[in-house]
């Protein structure tokens, strides 16, 4: 498997598999997401926030758009661990600095 540059963890539209944590129930969906469809296929869609768009535009041929349980899946596969502190890149924005929460 080709190392990719960015693993894009987006909140999927059924959160019914994600664990029950505070920082995934934090998670507003906003009027500026965008619905996407996890790239393994069969998961489902995803929404994708405008800083998890922009980030994978800048680099498309390196970058996948996951759902959560996906792209803690694959970090585990490349490197074979995962450590929140170093893996993880928080992007910024959201609700309530971006955007009005989707009714």
């Amino acid at each position: 498997m080709t190392k990719l540059a960015n693993l894009i963890a987006c909140i999927p539209v059924d959160r019914s598999k994600l664990p029950d944590i505070p920082e995934l129930a934090a998670v507003v969906v906003t009027d500026l997401y965008t619905l996407r469809q996890c790239e393994i296929e069969g998961c489902g869609d995803v929404w994708v926030g405008p800083r998890q768009l922009a980030a994978f535009n800048e680099n498309p041929e390196n970058s996948s758009i996951l759902c959560y349980i996906h792209a803690l899946a694959v970090q585990l596969h490349i490197s074979g661990s995962f450590d929140p502190d170093t893996d993880l890149a928080n992007l910024g924005g959201g609700y309530p600095v971006e955007g009005r929460p989707r009714i």
